[in-house]
């Protein structure tokens, strides 16, 4: 289902509002996957964030997707040429939209610190996001780091994607120990699910 606001679109996922319509539905269900539900609300928080730097900043947004998978924003495309003031400009203002997420995850942690749940949630998805790992935001902020110092769009596509590779390795590496000796499986599952959205969403621009 896509909704068409003034400024941009919000596609919504048919199978995320048939889970949440269950769990309004069923106070067992919603018992079961509330710390899912209360989690993706901070992720919907994080990416939020993300649309309301950018507002200001003057970045046209796309769209918000909304999905039983996770919640992402993405942006119009300007095409501007390496080496420009302006374009320095563009890539600063990219960083400030990309680092909006993580440090709005920081900012309720510290709010809720009390909360154990709130408080570690939100660390977690404070610290995840600024590992360099594509589609992640910190894989777009050293991306831009890179190209603000000069490195043409190519190259630091190129050692992104390697520095990438290699943290992506690590993670997945500390998932199999986390499944080992704490017998917590998600991890594997959110690596693999980071694998696959390196290969098929190589070519968009997600925030």
């Amino acid at each position: 289902m896509e909704i068409n606001l003034k400024y941009f679109r919000i596609y919504i996922e048919y199978i995320f509002l048939i889970v949440l319509f269950v769990c309004i539905l069923s106070p067992k269900i919603a018992k079961i996957l509330s710390n899912f539900y209360l989690c993706y609300l901070f992720i919907l928080f994080h990416e939020l964030s993300h649309v309301f730097v950018a507002s200001i900043l003057r970045k046209d947004i796309d769209k918000l997707n909304i999905t039983l998978s996770g919640v992402s924003v993405s942006f119009k495309i300007k095409r501007y040429e390496i080496g420009n003031i302006t374009t320095k400009l563009e890539l600063l203002k990219d960083i400030a939209v990309y680092l909006a997420g993580p440090i709005s995850n920081l900012l309720l942690s510290f709010l809720f610190f009390k909360i154990e749940l709130v408080f570690e949630i939100n660390i977690f998805l404070a610290f995840l996001n600024f590992l360099p790992i594509y589609p992640l935001d910190g894989y777009n902020i050293i991306n831009r780091l890179f190209r603000v110092f000069g490195i043409n769009k190519v190259k630091a596509s190129i050692i992104t994607d390697n520095i990438s590779n290699f943290f992506i390795f690590a993670f997945i590496l500390c998932s199999i120990f986390i499944f080992i000796y704490l017998k917590n499986f998600s991890f594997i599952i959110f690596s693999f699910y980071l694998l696959v959205l390196k290969y098929i969403n190589k070519k968009t621009l997600n925030f």
